[in-house]
């Protein structure tokens, strides 16, 4: 475990294989851990911190082509760091078309925690809406993940199929009333 493997080389990673290590010495085989992880989330604690989790846009445009999906939002929309003056940065995901999640980047404040329930997300091969159906305390700096993946959800509903049923649902209402 640790800087031996080859890295990378956090503090929190070698950790993690260390309780990895440990678990699958003493648990029997339902509880297992994997100790070595494909992606490792990571944070540089900067002003405004940046985080990242999972694979980037140029890494995941290479293994999915232009099948891939960001969608952004500015900290701006975090009511919390609104409340507190705090919203420079934003947040930026990439993800498949059906709303599988390939990588997730934060920047602003606590950007270092946010990306801890993208990295399980990423890591369970999870999808937006895994996210957008957690409830929150209110206003809380993680509320603002709800709000990001509700709005690609909002667009999903737009341009797929229910958004196609939905346009035609209202136009059959509009005639008839």
């Amino acid at each position: 475990a640790g800087d031996i493997t080859g890295g990378p080389y956090f503090t929190h990673y070698a950790g993690f294989q260390a309780f990895g290590i440990l678990r699958n010495l003493l648990f029997p085989a339902p509880f297992k851990t994997q100790a070595t992880l494909t992606h490792v989330p990571w944070a540089v604690f900067t002003d405004p911190e940046i985080a990242q989790a999972g694979i980037t846009e140029a890494q995941a445009r290479q293994q999915h082509g232009e099948r891939i999906h960001i969608t952004r939002l500015p900290m701006a929309r975090s009511d919390r760091a609104m409340t507190e003056g705090k919203s420079a940065g934003f947040l930026k995901l990439v993800h498949l078309p059906n709303g599988k999640l390939l990588g997730a980047t934060v920047v602003g404040l606590n950007a270092g925690d946010l990306i801890n329930e993208w990295a399980h997300i990423i890591r369970k091969g999870g999808k937006l809406g895994d996210v957008s159906a957690m409830m929150r305390v209110y206003p809380s700096y993680s509320h603002v993940n709800t709000v990001l993946a509700t709005e690609q959800l909002k667009r999903q509903i737009k341009t797929g199929v229910s958004g196609r049923v939905l346009r035609l649902a209202v136009r059959v209402l509009q005639r008839w009333a």
